[in-house]
């Protein structure tokens, strides 16, 4: 679809937009210099206001330039965007807050942790003091993991929960100069009362569990408000997502957090589904004096046995794959390869003069 203002005797409209945005996704700011400028010269539609229009439609979200660079990480044409073509941050703010997104969980979902450093200052200067509650993701349908706290966890919380060494440690070290709760470790979800380390484990990241035990010396012996300890987060993730890391995490939560394996052992064992994890903990609990079997802790409960041969095991994982192609940001099935990160992202339509 053109647009009726802009108007090239040599590129037509909709090709000068696709070479826009394929400037963008490449990060080549060059290209993007020379298209932009080609572009204005032509159009009778104010300069701002033509920044500003959502020209980049994404599944059912719509972007303009300069949101098109963040969801991309493209930091080298976001700045080119915002120091050059003036584009305006404040407007940015509000075109990811019409959608519902957040722009910062987003960078941290990602793991664009080179836009992040220089799009948080910005951030925080121009955000709204009073605004509504934002998705931290465009992953509407992942919720196995994290159901509750998905929608409102804080820009700290998402970086632990993607896996995001980089930004985690990126906003943590702003969160040293500038105190935002936002970016505060020790924060707890409003809901769930839990902390980043239980994001952390939630992940299926050893190494950010790690950084944050090890170099961030955060306190793991914690419970949140429904009186669950991280072993059993660790035990009910493993339950839904097949990740042999869960097995490392929840290995280093008793060998090296030292999380007390004997509280809610019951609850855990029962949860537990993986035949080397059971085993595991098992002699965990057999080492601490408690003498108990998954099977007699089922039939004792009325559960349905979750034993499961290796056969089973390895046909339950391979189904599990192919109906979750991607963890982060899965919301098409289709999706998957294109250019909104690594894999994971809507297929492009470019849309002319779409209403801001």
């Amino acid at each position: 679809m053109g647009c009726q203002s802009c108007k090239s005797s040599e590129i037509n409209d909709g090709s000068l937009l696709q070479s826009i945005a394929n400037s963008i996704k490449s990060n080549s700011h060059s290209s993007l210099k020379i298209y932009l400028s080609t572009c204005l010269r032509s159009c009778k539609t104010p300069k701002a206001s033509f920044l500003a229009t959502r020209h980049i439609q994404l599944s059912t979200y719509e972007f303009s330039f300069l949101g098109y660079s963040l969801v991309t990480g493209s930091t080298k044409c976001f700045r080119l965007l915002h120091e050059r073509f003036s584009c305006s941050i404040p407007s940015l703010l509000q075109e990811f807050s019409e959608q519902k997104i957040n722009p910062v969980n987003i960078l941290c979902e990602k793991n664009h942790f080179e836009l992040l450093k220089y799009f948080l200052p910005l951030y925080f200067q121009n955000k709204p003091k009073h605004h509504s509650l934002l998705n931290d993701t465009l992953d509407f349908h992942n919720t196995d993991i994290c159901p509750e706290a998905t929608p409102s966890i804080s820009h700290i919380q998402a970086a632990c929960l993607y896996g995001s060494v980089a930004s985690v440690d990126s906003l943590h070290q702003y969160f040293k100069e500038h105190p935002y709760a936002e970016l505060d470790l020790n924060e707890k979800h409003e809901e769930r009362g839990e902390s980043s380390v239980f994001f952390a484990v939630r992940s299926g990241s050893i190494l950010i569990v790690k950084l944050l035990f090890e170099n961030y010396n955060m306190n793991f012996k914690v419970l949140n408000k429904f009186n669950e300890n991280l072993l059993q987060v660790c035990a009910l993730c493993s339950s839904h997502k097949r990740n042999p890391a869960f097995f490392e995490i929840f290995g280093y939560l008793i060998e090296k957090a030292k999380i007390d394996p004997t509280y809610n052992h019951e609850e855990i064992l029962i949860l537990l589904k993986d035949r080397e994890l059971i085993n595991y903990y098992q002699e965990v609990l057999r080492s601490k004096g408690i003498f108990v079997e998954k099977i007699d802790l089922e039939l004792k409960n009325l559960v349905k046995p979750c034993l499961r041969t290796m056969k089973e095991e390895k046909q339950e994982n391979d189904d599990w794959e192919l109906e979750n192609p991607s963890l982060i940001s899965a919301v098409m099935a289709d999706s998957q390869g294109t250019e909104f990160g690594q894999g994971s992202i809507f297929e492009s339509k470019l849309q002319i003069g779409s209403k801001s």
